[in-house]
């Protein structure tokens, strides 16, 4: 009995060294899931409760969106809204021009200016788009609107390598701006839809996303 007893103590002591590293794996892997969960979830929160800002001038058309945590970088003189990270990683400007080129005469001077780095270009009936990688590696969005006697440019930069890291703000930057907003009551269904990159010069030519004043 006492044997038996014995074997039985040993069956159990060696089990219990078996079992025990994995019920310890299966402890740590499950922590490990939490918090991976938990950062998700975090990170969700702060993309959801981000806060942005407007500009616009009072010489100026268009109503530009960005996040609040970017800082002004407008140069003297300059009446535009330009604004950059604190690290100077993503940088973001729009434009106005008095100039009555046509659409086509206007994406070429684009194209020669940006010398072969245009990955994909788009246009519509009052706009063209275009994004690509410069030789440095930075990546670089623009969209360009005309009402015939005035031109809008909408201009993003940042590093190609950490895309993914600004894909939200270019969307929201690129839905949210407003080329021609002084005077135009736009109406619900004419709101821009989110695109991405490149995604966002193939916006077909029959629907362009912004309305010209009337």
């Amino acid at each position: 009995m006492q044997s038996q007893l014995h074997h039985v103590i040993r069956y159990r002591i060696v089990a219990d060294c078996i079992t025990q590293p994995f019920r310890n794996r299966v402890v740590v892997a499950a922590s490990i899931l939490s918090l991976a969960a938990s950062v998700t979830v975090s990170a969700q929160i702060f993309k959801e409760t981000e806060l942005w800002k407007k500009c616009t001038t009072t010489t100026t058309d268009y109503i530009l969106e960005v996040p609040a945590s970017l800082v002004p970088a407008q140069q003297p003189g300059v009446a535009d809204c330009v604004y950059r990270s604190e690290d100077g990683e993503f940088n973001v400007e729009a434009a106005e021009q008095v100039d009555a080129q046509t659409l086509d005469a206007k994406m070429q001077k684009e194209l020669d200016l940006l010398k072969g780095t245009v990955t994909d270009q788009k246009k519509g009936d009052n706009w063209f788009a275009l994004t690509g990688v410069s030789a440095d590696g930075t990546e670089f969005y623009r969209l360009h609107y005309t009402n015939g006697s005035q031109w809008v440019s909408l201009r993003m930069t940042f590093p190609h390598s950490k895309a993914k890291k600004y894909d939200d703000w270019v969307d929201r930057i690129d839905k949210e701006f407003v080329p021609f907003a002084k005077g135009e009551e736009k109406p619900a269904e004419e709101k821009t839809t989110t695109t991405k990159k490149p995604a966002a010069v193939t916006k077909t030519a029959e629907s362009p996303t912004k309305v010209p004043p009337h």
